[in-house]
């Protein structure tokens, strides 16, 4: 399993609308397929923390990960 966390206004993309959720863990499964399976569009997302470590979108998941996926900030 793989516990996923979505920030802010990315929780709309769930499903369910819920911001924590888990998954079933896939094999070869990268950060950036993860979010084609959530439906959550590459250009929403500035920021990946695996395990409270900053990855990019070419990250491998591992099993039992904690994922945290940030949105775009805008603003100054």
């Amino acid at each position: 399993m793989v516990k996923v966390k979505l920030h802010l206004h990315l929780a709309r993309f769930s499903e369910m609308g819920n911001k924590e959720f888990t998954i079933n863990y896939e094999e070869n499964m990268t950060l950036e397929s993860l979010l084609k399976k959530l439906r959550i569009p590459i250009e929403e997302v500035g920021m990946f923390v695996v395990n409270g470590k900053w990855q990019d979108k070419n990250y491998i998941i591992l099993d039992k990960d904690s994922i945290e996926i940030f949105p775009v900030y805008l603003g100054g």
